[in-house]
């Protein structure tokens, strides 16, 4: 579902899962509830910010965050920070995962 790469797995997986988490540092929770609150009829082409406080989507992101927690994981370890990068988006093509949850753009 979402291919992502850090130098720190640990901290990055608490990122995406803790429940204090903000929408810029769980970016996988974040793009799960946006998909959520846009099939209930939210706006998610407004700001993050202004999107983060709407109800529908703050329920979205609490629950997204509780789902991302229950899911499995894999890793790879790459030493090379060209591979890690390049590997991050040929992953993410092979799986087909650009374009739901993995976005490539930066906010």
């Amino acid at each position: 579902m979402y291919v992502g790469r850090t130098r720190d797995l640990s901290r990055r997986w608490a990122d995406h899962t803790r429940p204090s988490s903000g929408i810029h540092s769980a970016s996988f929770a974040f793009n799960i509830a946006k998909k959520a609150a846009a099939a209930h009829g939210e706006d998610v082409a407004i700001a993050r910010s202004r999107l983060a406080v709407e109800p529908i989507f703050a329920r979205a992101f609490v629950e997204a965050k509780a789902r991302v927690r229950e899911m499995d994981y894999r890793f790879v370890r790459a030493d090379s920070p060209v591979l890690s990068t390049v590997g991050e988006v040929y992953a993410a093509m092979v799986l087909g995962t650009e374009g739901d949850f993995n976005e490539f753009e930066t906010h």
